[in-house]
């Protein structure tokens, strides 16, 4: 990306195939490299990736993500264990990551399914309007 916004003529299309491997992480070779970034390094709080791209174009993107690596690069020494530090990652690396959390989502949405299922259940033992039935009242014994 670096090397493409050197170009005096960059256009968004020189950009965009960067962008897709971006958002589409099964387009990344394995051994392509993914830097870490700072996003405080850019002037705005953005969602994500696709907010970026869509308020600022990919040009200026992919130039607001670089100022981000900027940021990140002189702004992290001695800021973190180098255990705990961002590292660069490998696409391999990045695919394995995303689909664990994938499986774990799977695994969460099963379990909430799960609730769901057993508070359906409880709602139906219960009666519909929420009200107990009552006995009805002892009668008395009748005295002469």
């Amino acid at each position: 990306m670096q090397e493409a916004l050197k170009k005096p003529d960059v256009k968004e299309e020189d950009i965009k195939p960067f962008f897709e491997k971006i958002l589409q992480p099964t387009l990344l070779d394995d051994k392509e490299m993914l830097l870490p970034v700072d996003m405080r390094g850019v002037e705005k709080e953005y969602e994500g990736i696709d907010e970026l791209i869509q308020e600022l174009k990919p040009v200026e993107a992919a130039k607001a993500l670089l100022k981000a690596r900027t940021y990140f690069t002189e702004n992290t020494e001695g800021k973190w264990p180098d255990a705990d530090k961002p590292a660069p990652l490998s696409g391999a690396e990045w695919k394995k990551i995303l689909q664990e959390e994938t499986e774990e989502d799977v695994m969460e949405d099963d379990d909430d399914e799960d609730l769901l299922e057993a508070d359906e259940e409880e709602l139906c033992d219960e009666d519909p309007e929420g009200e107990e039935e009552e006995e009805p009242p002892a009668k008395k014994a009748k005295t002469e």
